[in-house]
């Protein structure tokens, strides 16, 4: 797959010096250049890291550029970015791979990729599938979720409109 795509990581910076996150982020980041510095090859770089906060427009475009999004959280969390995604995609040819551990997996599951976030192997597989699929199942699986998340969003309006009604 190389010179294939580009893996595009976005990071915000973490809250202060003293936050254990910043240990993390340096890891990352030197893990970011070991991997760039071994695979460059004529200009190609295969992880292309973005650090800092951009704007939801700067996302949106992120979004709807990528092939595939990848979230692996490792525990519940990091909902809304797949389903800013999915979103997004009027297209419908984005491929979520999301971790199990993901609050919106169990929402997300008949459309998304579901991997084991720690298991390189289940990733990388899901990556690979992700990136090879053909775009009538990405289409079938976008709509899946596409459907999903519009009925979620109804459905919490109109709760949201009986409640308010009901304590009048």
């Amino acid at each position: 797959m190389r010179r294939r795509f580009h893996y595009v990581q976005i990071s915000q910076a973490g809250k202060g010096a003293g936050d254990p996150s910043r240990e993390y982020e340096r890891l990352v980041e030197s893990r970011i250049e070991a991997v760039n510095k071994k695979y460059f090859q004529d200009g190609w770089q295969p992880v292309i890291h973005i650090r800092g906060v951009i704007d939801q427009s700067q996302l949106a475009a992120w979004y709807q550029a990528a092939a595939v999004l990848s979230v692996n959280s490792l525990s519940d969390g990091l909902n809304l970015i797949a389903k800013e995604f999915v979103a997004c995609r009027f297209d419908e040819q984005g491929v979520v791979v999301l971790s199990r551990h993901a609050g919106s997996a169990s929402e997300l599951a008949q459309g998304a990729l579901l991997v084991d976030p720690s298991s390189a192997k289940s990733v990388s597989d899901a990556l690979y599938l992700a990136l090879t699929l053909e775009p009538e199942e990405k289409r079938r699986r976008m709509t899946s979720m596409r459907r999903v998340i519009g009925w979620n969003q109804l459905h919490n309006w109109a709760l949201g409109f009986l409640r308010q009604a009901l304590s009048c």
